[in-house]
């Protein structure tokens, strides 16, 4: 190539530096100087004059060095850092590795800033530049901007690989520079503490550093707050005197204090809670003090329920406060009561981990950790031994006595197998197998991050309770004990004898918060807490066995939660945004039919509705049951259940009625899903459920009608929506049903479906309760359609769209349109589909609206997605029952500005949601089925035309 002159023989400038840049860099290299031009003459320059490009190349003169001999020497043939870390980066999947580039006067300096883009939330991470600690800053400088990029390289490929021996593969110079400055800058790193930066992963090990700053930022925040309560709530008087923060008592402030082995203070602590002598004289708390008292020591940081307690067996103020610093546990004492630093609890540290780990799981329900050891070592080791040994004590009744109480049964084994299956449907993520007779199930409780119930199979389980602990790290340990306690009474009071999981998690999300505020009589889990055993008294005996009863809704007009929710009911119906949702309400169908529906539920126990798609059936029948029993200040009765065929349907009305209620979800109304729900015991009073959730509710042991009605004891309402479906779980469902309704007629069932065959339903309930009806009118849109050979002309699939005069040509065309159906065959055709979407798009133009695709499968749709991805300004979006129920609700919010959202769906799309912006809807006339096939007696899915009823 002539010299000069680049690739395509342009003309080019001489540079100062001769390097070329072999990577790909963005270094840009500086002329000699300034254009200077004469206006008045020709150019004139101090550079030699340009030689002739028709001139053959000066053999003498000196060739240019490339990168690779700059950097690695005229001899080195490997790859160069900035190679090397480029493939590290592609091989982590991190981004391209960006450049700095800084000139100083005494040569280049770069660093590398290194990001990596999360897959899921497309969230970028960026990490700071990586550069040398000052005392090592002075290497750093090059004497070109190439050698500095690949210096800036090598450190690089040090932080996140030192642990590998990537310097056998650097060229000499900074293989020398990996095994002395770098290696050196590390040792003092990780000297002081700095271990993390070299870690290979450097953006998970950010983010640990991130975290673990924050919370120490946050601990100090709090030991700085606890350090300025306990400077203003030290001065706490034990003498004689009403005003408790006029004086530090100097009896307190000098009282010797005496070093304890912990045995010896577990021994002195149970000696003084057990024996001490408090108002001997029998002296009677004064009422007009109590009050005040009570009010004190609160403010002082105790429990409303201990101060109570305490008053109940002392005589006076001081007295009190002293018998709660002796019983209350040390993890829940104000902080001014103990010394500065210290930690409540006792830590383990022996020869034995095996023994130290499963004392620890024991004492997570909030057993004293002597007590966990000493059970353990008299069960021989064995922790299901120990624990149901913990349990006993904790109930004030030995082992041995336990189980003297249960009659010998059949090996339960298979039942609990059976109900772990039906849990892990239940719950999903939230349960835990932990072993084949151990399980966790994480709790959904208000103000508790983490709580969880540990449930291990007990020997006679279910005619005895299973072996269960409470662990939640921010409740104190006799709390959790206390809530142990009283679980263990409810299960052995009214569970016995059938599948109990289930209800024992929905009592404790329900009853742990009430008692943590309340948590009972410290005197009561005083034995678990110190680790010392208690005598057994038999009149604190329970019988093993209680016959489930059922809990009857008090149906009394006027009662407080009632007038509550009217008051709160009326208010809401004056506010602005209350009207509105009324408004729009209000010109659904089936508001017309309001008052007809309401009297066919109060005065018939089973009332079938029919409607026609889109009349408001779904959403408004279950309201106006609920508005009609708040009015009639019967609100605290309601708890109105409506199931639905499927997860989207549930989600969807949920979101639906709670707009419409002015609400949030989980408040008045909430759903529950498999895996997921979304509601407050006592507080919300319409739930949407799918119908498996339901029967999981409702399933017993036996089946009998008794465990249905206690099931169902404090539910009002079973709304039953798309009836019409027929599938297994709905057609048990009615069984359970029609079993329960004679021996509950206070209990309502509502059938509802677009399309059902309403006497078919009478005669089937009619034998077992009064049936009333209901029918809400549709109404009707102008709505055009299209077949496949409309389709084809209009989009011109395969034959040409255009207009034709005589019948000849429009004969021709539609011979080309038969030949195209014919080829396009029985299968679905994707670019057909495409071709379909953009030419609806083509017609809308900038009109609003989405396009609701049907399809039969997941694979289906999946193409589909594939084939319209392509065009312009489309927002795609797959919906089917496999999706995560937040993927399923990003079909219902509009698209983003500037895109039309195109909604491909199988037949869950079809009832019980409502996309509000669908203008325009395609369907390959296909679905999937179930059918038998009697050659090879098997059941099989297989696609199949859709019929015309569909």
């Amino acid at each position: 190539m002539p010299k000069g002159r680049g690739r395509d023989g342009s003309s080019k400038k001489p540079v100062k530096a001769l390097v070329p840049d072999e990577e790909g860099s963005n270094i840009v290299f500086g002329h000699d100087g300034p254009k200077k031009t004469n206006k008045n003459g020709p150019k004139t320059s101090s550079a030699k004059p340009k030689q002739n490009a028709t001139d053959p190349p000066d053999p003498d003169a000196p060739k240019k060095p490339d990168t690779r001999q700059i950097i690695g020497g005229a001899s080195w043939t490997g790859k160069l850092p900035v190679n090397l870390l480029s493939e590290h980066c592609q091989k982590q999947k991190w981004a391209k590795p960006e450049y700095t580039m800084t000139k100083t006067s005494n040569g280049f300096s770069s660093s590398v800033v290194l990001k990596s883009t999360d897959p899921k939330t497309k969230e970028t991470l960026s990490l700071p530049p990586f550069v040398l600690p000052p005392s090592h800053r002075a290497i750093t400088l090059q004497p070109t901007a190439v050698e500095a990029r690949h210096f800036a390289a090598t450190y690089t490929l040090f932080r996140v690989c030192s642990m590998r021996n990537i310097h056998m593969m650097l060229p000499p110079t900074f293989r020398d520079f990996w095994k002395n400055e770098f290696e050196q800058s590390k040792q003092e790193d990780v000297k002081a503490g700095r271990a993390w930066m070299y870690a290979a992963d450097p953006f998970i090990a950010q983010q640990e550093q991130g975290e673990a700053h924050a919370l120490g930022v946050r601990r100090k925040a709090e030991e700085d707050k606890r350090r300025e309560a306990a400077k203003t709530a030290v001065n706490v008087n034990l003498g004689a005197g009403p005003d408790i923060n006029s004086h530090v008592s100097k009896g307190w402030t000098k009282a010797p204090s005496v070093e304890m082995g912990k045995l010896v203070r577990a021994t002195v602590e149970s000696l003084v809670q057990r024996n001490g002598v408090w108002n001997p004289h029998g002296v009677t708390f004064p009422e007009s003090k109590a009050q005040g008292v009570v009010n004190e020591l609160v403010d002082l940081g105790f429990r409303k329920s201990h101060v109570e307690e305490a008053m109940q067996e002392c005589k006076d103020r001081e007295e009190t406060l002293e018998w709660l610093l002796i019983h209350v546990p040390e993890d829940d004492l104000p902080r001014w009561s103990l010394p500065e630093g210290y930690t409540a609890g006792i830590s383990l540290a022996s020869g034995n981990p095996k023994r130290d780990a499963t004392i620890l799981r024991l004492a997570e329900a909030g057993y004293s950790t002597d007590l966990c050891g000493k059970t353990l070592d008299n069960s021989a080791g064995d922790e299901g031994r120990a624990a149901e040994a913990l349990q006993a004590a904790l109930l004030n009744r030995s082992q041995t006595d336990s189980s003297k109480e249960v009659s010998n049964g059949p090996d339960a084994s298979t039942s609990w197998v059976e109900e772990q299956e039906t849990l892990a449907a239940i719950f999903g993520d939230r349960l835990k197998t932990v072993s084949d007779s151990v399980s966790e199930i994480q709790l959904q409780v208000p103000d508790l991050k983490k709580c969880t119930l540990r449930v291990r199979k007990a020997l006679h389980y279910p005619e005895v309770p299973p072996i269960l602990a409470v662990i939640s790290p921010g409740l104190p340990a006799y709390i959790r004990l206390s809530i142990l306690r009283q679980l263990i009474e409810h299960a052995e009071t009214d569970l016995l004898g059938e599948p109990m999981i289930f209800n024992l998690v929905d009592w404790l999300e329900a009853e742990v918060p009430r008692i943590t505020e309340n948590p009972g009589r410290l005197r009561d889990v005083s034995a678990a807490i110190s680790g010392l055993p208690t005598s057994i008294k038999a009149s604190e005996k329970k019988p093993a066995y209680h016959k489930a009863t059922a809990p009857k809704i008090i149906w009394k007009e006027g009662m407080p939660k009632s007038v509550e929710m009217y008051n709160g009911w009326l208010s809401r119906q004056s506010s602005v945004q209350q009207q509105k949702m009324l408004a729009a309400r209000k010109k659904l169908p089936a508001w017309t039919q309001r008052d007809v529906i309401v009297q066919a539920v109060n005065q018939n126990q089973v009332t079938i509705i029919s409607g026609e798609t889109g009349s408001g059936k779904s959403t408004q029948s279950v309201q106006f049951i609920l508005d009609d029993m708040i009015q009639r200040q019967l609100g605290s009765c309601a708890n109105i259940i409506c199931t639905q065929p499927r997860r989207i349907s549930a989600l969807g009305l949920a979101d639906r009625v709670s707009d419409e209620r002015c609400m949030k979800v989980g408040d008045e109304v909430g759903y529950a899903i498999r895996g997921e729900s979304k509601i407050r015991a006592g507080h919300t009073k319409i739930t949407f459920v799918t119908t498996g959730v339901l029967l999981r509710k409702l399933q017993t042991s036996g089946g009998h009608v008794e465990d249905i009605l206690a099931a169902l004891a404090d539910v009002s309402h079973v709304v039953i929506d798309e009836v019409h479906e027929r599938s297994l779980d709905t057609d048990f469902l009615l069984i359970l049903l029609r079993d329960i309704l004679p021996k509950r007629r206070d209990l309502r069932v509502i059938l509802m479906s677009a399309t059902l065959d309403a006497t078919v339903f009478e005669n089937y309930f009619i034998k077992a309760a009064s049936v009333g009806k209901g029918n809400i009118e549709g109404r009707t849109f102008p709505v055009e359609d299209l077949y496949l050979d409309d389709v084809l002309r209009i989009t011109g699939h395969s034959a040409r769209s255009q207009r034709y005069d005589d019948e000849s040509e429009l004969q021709e065309t539609d011979e080309q349109v038969a030949h195209t159906i014919q080829a396009l065959g029985m299968n679905i055709n994707y670019s057909l589909i495409a071709d379909c979407v953009k030419a609806i798009d083509q017609d809308l133009g900038d009109d609003e609206g989405g396009i609701l695709i049907f399809l039969p499968g997941v694979v289906e749709i999946s193409r589909t997605l594939d084939a319209i991805r392509g065009l312009p300004d489309i927002y795609a979006l797959p919906l089917h029952a496999s999706l995560l129920p937040s993927e399923q609700r990003r079909v219902f919010p509009p698209p983003p500005r500037g895109q039309r959202k195109v909604i491909a769906a199988t037949n869950v799309a079809e009832t019980s949601i409502t996309i509000e912006d669908i203008v325009a809807v395609i369907d390959c006339g296909k679905v999937k089925e179930t059918s038998f096939d009697p050659q090879n007696d098997m059941v099989k899915l297989e696609e199949v035309w859709a019929s015309r009823a569909a």
